[in-house]
């Protein structure tokens, strides 16, 4: 099918005439493909994490030995889902990919390190589902959502979603039974 962009658009969740290459904080949601329980299950108000679970948190966690102008605060896996709060500092480096002393990247802007996050997820539990003899399709969904944190008392609104959101996922209208 060819683009129609009658058909085919997408409404902008963006905050108009905001730079999202600029340094800020910013709440972050990704979805797995299809909105598939691949992530975990939830019991009694917690996650028991699946292997792709225990990737993804081991990859959020990482994210700043990979990209230097990063830094985390909340975040939480969720059965199809995965909320977290990221700060990025420092984008305006001289020059777009400029490398440290370390040889590790500058300045990278959200959609970089979300990006990369999103592969190296993606490769690590395509790895180990081979490894096992499984085969692993689509994880996560095209793109991803982002809102720009604009204050203390948001930012503190959005921890506390993130914190309790494994206690409301019976009213999650993410959630979608796939019998993980």
């Amino acid at each position: 099918m060819n683009f129609d962009p009658a058909l085919h658009h997408r409404r902008s969740v963006r905050l108009k005439g905001y730079d999202y290459a600029r340094a800020g904080a910013y709440f972050i949601t990704l979805c797995a493909q299809d909105r598939a329980c691949v992530f975990g299950q939830i019991r009694n108000g917690v996650l028991h994490p699946s292997a792709i679970g225990l990737i993804a948190r081991a990859q959020w966690d990482a994210i700043p030995d990979r990209h230097p102008a990063a830094s985390l605060d909340a975040f939480v896996v969720m059965p199809n889902h995965i909320h977290g709060i990221m700060y990025i500092t420092d984008v305006g480096a001289p020059l777009a990919g400029a490398q440290s002393d370390t040889g590790r990247p500058q300045g990278s802007p959200l959609h970089v390190v979300i990006g990369a996050y999103k592969s190296l997820v993606f490769k690590q539990a395509l790895t180990e589902a081979k490894q096992a003899g499984r085969l692993l399709g689509k994880l996560w969904q095209r793109n991803y959502w982002e809102h720009v944190v604009r204050n203390e008392t948001e930012l503190h609104a959005i921890r506390e979603y993130i914190q309790n959101n494994p206690t409301q996922w019976d009213l999650d209208s993410l959630f979608v039974e796939t019998g993980a």
